[in-house]
């Protein structure tokens, strides 16, 4: 693991995210956080799921909490490697990055931190993925 704090020229937010559960399928992750409502507007929410199965770069889902919210995690790969929170109502990426190294050794989300989303920042962070680096843009 890189130490992304200097090539990155940041030190804000520097804290872990506990990942509390992983899952094979997107149904039991979500089952897992609560359902996150379907009820609110079904076709919308089972649609959704669908997308996120197509889309996912890998097949494993993580339950994490942040800000006192469970979330579901999985994998998006563009020209950088997200990790997006499972929301059928509408997400996006903007603003600001948060980004993380994966450890799987302590099973969290480490060394996260907020970067400015430029493209520079893009070409860094997509460097450093393509050489190995278990870094992510965390997308919730």
């Amino acid at each position: 693991m890189g130490d992304t704090t200097k090539l990155l020229n940041t030190t804000t937010m520097n804290k872990s995210i506990n990942i509390l559960s992983r899952h094979n399928n997107l149904e039991d992750a979500i089952s897992e956080s609560g359902g996150l409502n379907r009820e609110y507007n079904a076709p919308v929410f089972d649609k959704e799921v669908e997308s996120v199965k197509k889309d996912t770069s890998s097949q494993e889902f993580y339950v994490v909490e942040s800000l006192g919210r469970k979330l579901v995690l999985w994998q998006y790969d563009c020209d950088i490697k997200l990790m997006n929170a499972f929301s059928p109502y509408g997400a996006s990426l903007g603003g600001p990055f948060t980004i993380g190294n994966f450890n799987d050794t302590y099973n969290c989300f480490d060394n996260v931190q907020e970067i400015s989303n430029n493209p520079s920042n893009r070409k860094k962070i997509a460097k450093l993925q393509n050489s190995g680096s278990k870094l992510f843009v965390l997308n919730f």
